[in-house]
């Protein structure tokens, strides 16, 4: 990324802040704001000199390069001044450079009681006196990265084991559990006990089809069509007896023979096994990823609502007290813990001010 060579700018306004006429005692509040119209950061501070009288909040501060300015609370308190015309310079330094405002008013005594005759002065006109609210919304958005960082668990691949037996005068039973190797290693267990009747004289028999997994996981376990295809005999669950006719202690117990019988029954996967999966790193939303995002946020959007609501007093207008800001509405396009690898954060702020003539 290319930075923005441009070195800071400060900007100010407005120079000149007139309180107006003040009796002996009063307190008032302006605003100004302080601007950055440079390329880089602005760091400045305000020097008040020996005006005890006057406070700024706040009287420092950080601008980043193409931010909005930042809103300066200017209060004079008369009860440190005598009557009269009273001005004063502020001088505002900074990495920007360098600038003056005046502050200007004039102070009148406060009205003392009188004691004896009493003189009622003739009536006079007051002045009118209007006011109006004044309000803003501001939304601004970020987006940034997820931090939280975790690893899915590699599956088995599932599939389907077709069991065949190929003697007219045998039946089988295959136990659940039986370990099946395919060609290429991968190792295959049957998930339900399969009972094979004999093969139908002259005929043949479709299989007996019982689910099964495989013991490795990962792709490399996604096996094909007939990896696993296997002749074998010499089992020692043999019946004379079809299963449907089989006793109970035959289809529980496994009634075994003492007889070889080689080549008697078969097993085959007659369609590629799936689902097996690479353990997988991801991404994932922590809740301190949203806050980050959050936190400067609800910052702007109040400086920029108060800036919004500075802009639509007219020229015989001031704000009667500071702007009231509501709690910031936040909101992000993913909750936490969720797997994304980005996260965008929404801040919405409402103000509320007085403005009066």
């Amino acid at each position: 990324m290319v930075k923005n060579s441009t070195p800071a700018k400060l900007n100010v306004t407005p120079l000149s802040l007139d309180f107006g006429s003040l009796k002996g005692g009063d307190q008032k509040t302006l605003l100004l704001t302080v601007g950055n119209s440079g390329g880089q950061e602005l760091i400045w501070a305000a020097d008040k000199g020996e005006a005890r009288w006057l406070t700024l909040d706040p009287d420092h501060g950080k601008i980043a390069a193409g931010t909005i300015p930042q809103s300066i609370n200017m209060t004079v308190d008369t009860a440190r001044l005598t009557t009269g015309q009273q001005s004063t310079a502020i001088k505002f330094s900074s990495s920007g450079g360098t600038v003056s405002v005046i502050v200007k008013l004039d102070v009148t005594a406060p009205p003392t009681p009188q004691t004896g005759i009493t003189v009622t002065p003739a009536p006079t006109s007051t002045p009118t006196t209007t006011q109006r609210q004044i309000s803003s919304t501001q939304t601004q958005l970020q987006t940034g990265n997820a931090t939280g960082s975790g690893q899915t668990t590699a599956t088995n691949a599932q599939g389907t084991l077709t069991f065949y037996n190929l003697r007219a005068d045998y039946s089988f039973i295959v136990p659940a559990g039986t370990i099946w190797t395919g060609t290429d290693g991968i190792k295959v267990v049957n998930d339900a006990r399969v009972c094979l009747d004999p093969l139908p004289v002259g005929g043949s028999t479709g299989g007996y089809q019982v689910p099964a997994h495989t013991l490795q996981t990962g792709t490399a376990a996604n096996i094909a069509i007939g990896d696993v295809n296997m002749i074998w005999g010499d089992s020692p669950f043999a019946s004379t007896s079809s299963c449907s006719s089989a006793s109970t202690v035959h289809k529980n117990a496994l009634y075994a023979l003492n007889v070889p019988l080689s080549g008697t029954q078969q097993v085959r996967n007659n369609a590629a096994f799936t689902g097996g999966q690479d353990a997988q790193p991801y991404a994932f939303v922590q809740k301190s990823d949203i806050d980050g995002i959050a936190t400067p946020l609800e910052k702007s959007t109040k400086q920029a609502t108060i800036y919004d609501i500075q802009q639509q007093l007219q020229p015989n207008e001031h704000l009667v007290a500071n702007p009231q800001c509501d709690p910031p509405n936040v909101s992000s396009d993913h909750n936490a813990d969720d797997r994304v690898s980005q996260v965008t954060v929404t801040v919405t702020t409402t103000c509320k001010a007085t403005a009066s003539t």
